[in-house]
């Protein structure tokens, strides 16, 4: 099932196994004199393939020059957000991880429609733990926490169960930013798609974009890898709502997709959902995404300049890449939609050595076990207060071996079983 997201990085091939044999500078030894050991690696780097750089990682005395010298030629082949993975320096200020934001973009519309609804949204803002000038500016950012409170607290204070829909319909391409303008002047509707995916970091640190390619179909979606109190149904509307306006206005206003995946159980209401997306729905998914036929890839996109394209490009690169620890989480968020998600995938996936992505993560305080747990975490409370998906199921869909797997490991999170905590969840949550 190949993936379009981070096309270099995603598809993850058998690797090279161990040769039997050892290269002629192992053979010296650690006792061997450094000037004859220092010969002995010149030649053995001057005919090495890649492969050979793989193995010969677990020599200690090599293990820097191959770390400086990948990473060399990585950032010489490689797009910048996924690949150029370097550990902030050791003077750096404040925590390596800061907390989660996302753009303001077009959340500057939400005060306004809960006004149209009969609601003053200054304590809509302050109950979301917002300022009352948080979403003056598109270019602003406020806490991911902070954006799924105030989608929830709109709904529940308008009594407007389809909020999500509203402000999802007030997203286009061009309150997007940097990553809108990439969209927006590719060539393709396809290639749009990728530039959008890869740089999503950009607008979003709390949730991945993905573009999966299952049997001639394609599925552009939205999965939050972070912890979030509360409900996120309100939060996929909207992003669903505002991915179809995107593909509208790439492909045209009569543009529909050929169904909806949602996680929410059905609303009441379905009334709303089926005007805006104009296409069947599937309530209870496993994950939030749109599907299109494949061929909409190749769509050119009408009006797209290739000077705004790479001008859009260098801010891209001028605006730098997210920590490692970010990069991780979201490419862990995409590859367990695979059903993978081990350390090896996650190395291969941003172009590192297992024991240099280790290596790293140790650096910014945390280690890859901790990151994964941390999104299965949030993925598995997600899926149990959201949809129908049996416990059974999301233990496949969060990579575990069985069922008691999942189930031994969610104790140790939260103290209770996924049963007992979807329960009480669900008891909790907001009409």
């Amino acid at each position: 099932m190949p993936v379009r997201s981070w096309p270099d990085l995603l598809r993850l091939p058998t690797p090279r196994p161990k040769p039997a044999y050892q290269p002629c500078w192992a053979k010296a030894g650690a006792a061997a004199r450094p000037a004859e050991r220092a010969r002995m690696v010149a030649i053995f780097f001057k005919g090495s393939s890649f492969g050979s750089w793989e193995w010969s990682t677990n020599r200690r005395g090599l293990r820097r020059r191959f770390d400086r010298f990948s990473g060399n030629m990585f950032r010489r082949f490689k797009r910048t957000d996924m690949t150029n993975v370097d550990t902030p320096p050791a003077n750096s200020s404040g925590p390596v991880d800061e907390p989660a934001t996302r753009l303001v973009g077009a959340l500057t519309a939400v005060p306004g429609l809960i006004r149209e609804l009969g609601v003053d949204p200054g304590p809509v803002l302050a109950a979301a733990g917002l300022q009352a000038n948080a979403l003056d500016e598109p270019s602003g950012r406020i806490p991911y926490e902070g954006f799924v409170r105030l989608l929830r607290e709109a709904a529940a204070r308008t009594a407007c169960p389809h909020f999500g829909l509203l402000v999802g319909g007030a997203w286009h391409v061009a309150d997007l930013g940097v990553t809108g303008e990439l969209m927006r002047h590719s060539p393709t509707v396809g290639e749009g798609l990728d530039e959008f995916v890869v740089n999503h970091h950009l607008n979003s640190a709390g949730g991945a974009a993905f573009v999966v390619k299952r049997e001639g179909f394609v599925d552009f979606g939205y999965a939050i890898y972070i912890p979030v109190e509360g409900t996120t149904a309100v939060v996929y509307d909207a992003v669903l709502a505002a991915a179809v306006n995107v593909l509208r206005d790439l492909c045209g206003e009569d543009w529909n997709p050929s169904e909806v995946l949602l996680q929410r159980p059905a609303p009441a209401d379905l009334a709303p959902y089926r005007q805006h997306f104009r296409a069947p729905l599937r309530f209870g998914a496993e994950f939030a995404a749109i599907r299109f036929p494949e061929r909409t890839l190749a769509l050119a996109i009408a009006g797209a300049e290739t000077a705004r394209l790479e001008q859009a490009r260098a801010r891209v690169a001028a605006a730098g890449r997210a920590t490692l620890v970010r990069q991780a989480s979201r490419v862990l968020r995409t590859l367990l939609l695979h059903g993978k998600g081990s350390g090896d995938d996650v190395a291969q996936a941003l172009s590192l050595h297992r024991r240099t992505l280790n290596r790293r993560l140790s650096a910014q305080g945390t280690t890859f076990q901790k990151v994964l747990d941390a999104v299965r975490f949030a993925v598995a409370r997600e899926l149990l207060r959201d949809s129908d998906i049996s416990i059974a199921e999301i233990a496949t869909a969060l990579a575990y071996a069985d069922y008691v797997s999942f189930t031994r490991a969610f104790k140790r999170w939260e103290g209770t079983s996924p049963g007992a905590w979807r329960k009480r969840s669900r008891g909790k949550a907001p009409a």
